[in-house]
């Protein structure tokens, strides 16, 4: 998106400047084609996909990796503390039990709580100690 805006809850026009207004400056400025579509923070609904197909992307990334349908492509969160080792083996035979567990409280806890609680409470957890 162009600000990395959460996408769900914008109106139209932010919604459409978002999308749209992203694809053409990356285009003017790279001077090639932009395809694909990587949505921020990984919060989607019928609607946005909707507005990224009518946008012209190929494909769109969601963080649900058990997206697959040709247009939506799920992606996972490549962690920091993982080794190449590590990596090989999610790219092989996918995560482990307890990753899978990580992600289904993950999804529960933006569905009890909210998509913007959920990124309220997740930066800050993930923010830096002072």
């Amino acid at each position: 998106g162009l600000t990395h805006k959460i996408l769900v809850g914008l109106d139209y026009r932010e919604l459409n400047c978002e999308v749209q207004m992203s694809k053409e400056l990356m285009e003017e400025n790279l001077k090639t084609p932009v395809e694909y579509f990587s949505i921020p923070y990984g919060h989607y609904n019928r609607r946005i996909i909707d507005k990224v197909r009518e946008a012209g992307y190929k494909a769109v990334f969601t963080s649900n990796p058990r997206d697959n349908d040709g247009f939506k492509l799920g992606r996972i969160a490549v962690r920091g503390s993982w080794n190449f080792s590590h990596f090989k083996a999610v790219i092989n035979y996918g995560l482990s039990f307890q990753e899978r567990i990580d992600i289904l409280a993950r999804d529960l806890s933006k569905r009890l709580l909210g998509i913007r609680h959920y990124n309220v409470l997740r930066e800050r957890i993930l923010a830096p100690k002072k």
